[in-house]
């Protein structure tokens, strides 16, 4: 059995989790093709003695079932703010002991930065990167690059990035970022101003990355999202690469702020496609080893990498999820193979269960 703890419940719905149901219900039918049952719980789903009522997916419809605690729990807050909640990370802290997690809590961007930085197999894919710099040190970079991202240590999904730049020839400040559900465009005539009004607090809790000149198709650069998964082998494999474009006005490409995802065929057509997803596959590897070793003892199954090549061919690495969304499975092509897709949490899962049975008996 593998159990997936995760928030958000109404427990008296049809749908439990909401617009999540379907990606749970879906994930729940490929574990079931490799003789696995799934639970689906939250903090408020542990019973005195470590049982558990959560929710399984049964003959069509979704039901609430006594278990007992499952050998493997497959982390899937859906954000950091549900992460710090003190019952979600109470209930994790007791059950911590009891059960093999995976994909336990969220990176921090800039630890993983800063350990990556210092490991020579990846440390070229990293873009510059300054943490929490000074009104002046930032003004600084912005003269000197042009174009910066200003991004939150601990954000996620494209939450709290802004991306500032310089006009030369008339010297306007321009700061854009999505807030309330649409992209906003500042421009300021001095950088003071744009400081004070956009960092009135300073930029602590944040790093800063100068803008890439990235590949484009008719004019608008494009990134990629790169899917590694865990194995019943305990190795990893790349399960999964589209390429993103950002939605007009947008500073990034999340689908959720009006990017668009295609297949690397889509886009490139198949001859480059091939050499695209060689040179993507090879670096993801490399990254999910290196980032593994940065997280130590704690297992993971599943870590999601947003890339970018620059006009020369050179691959850099944006960003590294431990919890990456499912967006992906919203194009066709995806959708036909979604059932292996997802069938990688269940794959990883009997490993740690085989290598947890060879510590009991042992």
């Amino acid at each position: 059995m593998l159990g997936i703890y995760t928030a958000g419940f109404d427990d008296g719905h049809a749908a439990p989790l909401g617009e999540r149901t379907r990606i749970f219900q879906s994930m729940t039918e490929s574990g079931a093709h490799l003789g696995f049952d799934t639970v689906v719980f939250g903090y408020q789903h542990v019973l005195a003695g470590k049982a558990i009522r959560g929710f399984t997916y049964q003959d069509g419809e979704w039901v609430q079932q006594d278990f007992p605690l499952p050998t493997v729990i497959y982390d899937r807050i859906p954000n950091r703010k549900v992460e710090h909640h003190p019952s979600v990370k109470d209930m994790k802290e007791q059950l911590r002991d009891e059960a093999k997690w995976f994909n336990s809590g969220f990176f921090n961007k800039w630890r993983i930065y800063d350990k990556l930085k210092k490991n020579p197999k990846v440390n070229y894919f990293l873009p510059l990167t300054i943490l929490h710099p000074s009104e002046e040190k930032l003004e600084r970079l912005l003269h000197k690059h042009k174009s910066l991202y200003v991004k939150p240590i601990n954000g996620s999904k494209g939450e709290g990035i802004k991306k500032l730049s310089i006009n030369s020839s008339n010297r306007v400040y321009e700061c854009e970022y999505y807030q309330g559900e649409k992209n906003i465009h500042q421009r300021y005539h001095q950088f003071s101003e744009l400081y004070k009004q956009q960092y009135p607090s300073g930029l602590y809790g944040t790093i800063v990355q100068p803008e890439i000149e990235l590949m484009t198709k008719r004019k608008t650069p494009m990134d990629f999202r790169v899917h590694t998964n865990k194995n019943e082998r305990n190795q990893w494999e790349v399960t999964a690469i589209c390429t993103k474009f950002a939605g007009k006005g947008s500073v990034t490409t999340h689908v959720k702020r009006g990017g668009s995802l295609h297949t690397l065929e889509e886009v490139f057509g198949k001859d480059q496609e091939e050499k695209i997803r060689k040179k993507l596959t090879k670096v993801a590897l490399e990254l999910a080893k290196a980032v593994e070793q940065i997280e130590g003892e704690q297992p993971l199954g599943e870590i999601g990498f947003d890339l970018g090549i620059d006009a020369d061919g050179h691959v850099w690495l944006f960003e590294a999820n431990s919890k990456p969304g499912f967006a992906i499975l919203d194009h066709p092509y995806f959708i036909k193979e979604e059932e292996k897709f997802l069938s990688y949490p269940y794959r990883f899962s009997s490993y740690l269960i085989d290598e947890h049975s060879t510590l009991l008996y042992t």
